[in-house]
């Protein structure tokens, strides 16, 4: 047998479906199993069946099941350990597979009223399974929840019996629907149960900003380097691009203990050709580095009317709209490629396997009153919102990843593998690729900024590699002064009344304007400066964690 404490670390961390669980059934199993024809087969099917879980996955129960065989093959009877996994894979339905031998289907009937014997379970404690159920599945929108868990009630309370074994019928079949009644009827009352969107909590932006400032501080950043950073971030999640926000701060800390990322690295210049540059990051922390990588930009453009920046071996630099923004401070145009040199994440249109990395683009526009910020990756969604998802956040669109046989998902694990609740994420241990948005045409685009920003920067394209480890940023950046170019009366005037004419489109819901680049950020940034940063409860945890143990103070909420 595996160590007790092996198969603990497994059901860690849920509320729920966790070693407890696991217990109780353990506990009914002393009761029953000299009633049992393979009483020891089914003491393996209880310790697996929940072995892997995961309610944002489809194939908990078959993962369990070869999860099982993998563990316990060579240390009990083949047909003893077949019978366990036909257990666990029953429980994806809860019925007994009509092909199974008479005396497997007798256990099997019996392990599957054993799971479901917290239905008969005294109101208090089935009243406490069914709030931690929905913690479960705090990543589904509540009144979805509400819909969906309304349509479980009602499927159970539909089996006639609920129970498949005579002893459990009796012992648990009445209080059964009794639970089950009462938990539907709150379901389908107007008000509903009282229940969250999603499991989170809200910080106020400035003591996020304090907390992460504090970690980069602790982990060897000067105190402007550590602001840059925790500014960045926490603008990002203002912004409402929650996927190059603080979520990434443990990743951070631990790359740079790895030594792929440097505290106090400078931009070297490697080429100066007064209105173009090429910068070497020295593998600083990308956030500081292109700040002032973007900022000598700016002052070549605003010398020469026109810059062009390579920007090579930069720590992951962020949000790229950022940099945009910077730069329309000083009313300059600019236009930004992005690679990720190292990282192949994104299968080309046509393709399965990894070539791309997310290579994202960002152009900022300055007219007055009405700046414009465009700001996407070429991937049909970055890889932080995988990474979001991953975490309890807002669910990928079904379609966004790809698997090796060509079939869509929308399941983290198609890009990261196995992961723990509160824990890493790494992105090269998943089978899958993210799809490039726009078919051929993101696909494209992305080609294009691995050979701008990878290839003639000399950082380095996505691949090939054997593996992903350390990754970098490239970027080539352009400026333009419009006050240089002697037109920028005619770019005001031309500029504010296009927007206005695109804008003024009838929109398809009256309720929801057309919407130019840059204003969704603007009405995020004000909302959650007012409201607080709501974040996904295993994200905070994350969070907290890391600055624990760096010895950070982390804010009250």
């Amino acid at each position: 047998m595996p160590p007790e404490d092996a198969l603990k670390a497994l059901h860690a961390g849920r509320a729920y479906h966790g070693w407890p669980h696991v217990e109780a059934l353990l506990a009914l199993w002393r009761e029953y199993a000299g009633a049992l024809h393979d009483a020891e087969a089914v003491r393996l099917a209880i310790l697996f069946h929940d072995a892997v879980y995961d309610p944002r996955r489809s194939d908990n129960e078959r993962a369990s099941a070869a999860l099982l065989r993998e563990w316990m093959a060579g240390t009990v009877p083949a047909a003893r350990l077949e019978a366990a996994a036909a257990m666990v894979l029953a429980t994806e339905r809860h019925a007994v597979p009509e092909n199974l031998p008479p005396e497997l289907a007798a256990d099997t009937a019996s392990f599957l009223d054993m799971d479901l014997s917290i239905l008969g379970a005294e109101p208090a404690r089935f009243e406490d399974y069914d709030r931690a159920i929905r913690q479960e599945y705090a990543h589904v929108p509540a009144e979805a929840y509400r819909t969906g868990r309304a349509a479980v009630l009602r499927r159970l309370l539909a089996r006639d019996p609920i129970f498949l074994t005579a002893p459990f019928r009796a012992r648990f079949e009445d209080a059964a629907r009794r639970n089950l009644q009462a938990a539907l009827t709150r379901f389908e009352s107007p008000q509903g149960p009282s229940m969250p969107d999603y499991n989170t909590v809200t910080v106020p932006a400035p003591a996020l900003e304090d907390m992460i400032r504090g970690i980069f501080l602790a982990i060897g950043c000067d105190d402007g380097e550590a602001g840059d950073i925790a500014s960045h971030l926490v603008g990002s999640n203002l912004a409402g691009h929650d996927s190059h926000g603080v979520v990434r701060v443990p990743r951070y800390v631990d790359w740079h203990k790895a030594g792929y990322l440097h505290a106090g690295r400078k931009p070297e210049v490697v080429t100066d050709g007064g209105a173009f540059l090429l910068l070497d990051a020295q593998f600083g922390f990308g956030h500081a580095v292109t700040k002032q990588g973007v900022a000598m930009g700016i002052a070549r453009a605003k010398q020469h009317g026109a810059a062009v920046v390579a920007l090579r071996n930069s720590g992951h630099c962020g949000r790229i709209g950022t940099y945009a923004e910077q730069a329309l401070a000083e009313n300059l145009i600019s236009i930004h490629f992005v690679n990720v040199a190292g990282s192949f994440l994104v299968a080309p249109y046509g393709g399965v396997d990894r070539r791309f990395s997310t290579a994202p683009i960002a152009i900022g526009v300055p007219l007055e009153g009405r700046p414009v910020v465009l700001d996407f990756a070429t991937s049909l969604v970055a890889e932080g919102k995988v990474l979001v998802a991953s975490n309890g956040g807002k669910p990928l669109p079904p379609d966004a990843l790809i698997e090796p046989d060509g079939r869509f998902s929308g399941d983290p694990h198609t890009l990261y593998g196995e992961y723990p609740q509160v824990g890493a994420r790494i992105p090269g241990n998943g089978p899958g690729a993210i799809r490039a948005f726009g078919d051929h045409k993101g696909s494209g685009l992305a080609l294009m900024c691995e050979l701008l920003a990878g290839a003639f920067t000399g950082g380095g394209t996505s691949g090939p590699r054997d593996q992903r480890g350390c990754i970098t940023n490239g970027l080539l950046s352009i400026y333009l002064s419009p006050a240089h170019f002697g037109t920028e009366a005619e770019f005001q005037r031309m500029g504010q009344e296009y927007l206005e004419w695109v804008a003024g489109s009838r929109p398809i819901d009256p309720a929801s304007p057309v919407m130019l680049p840059g204003e969704p950020e603007k009405r995020s940034r004000e909302k959650r400066l007012r409201e607080g940063l709501p974040l996904p409860a295993d994200i905070w945890e994350d969070l907290r964690r890391t600055a624990t143990t760096l010895g950070v103070a982390v804010p009250a909420v």
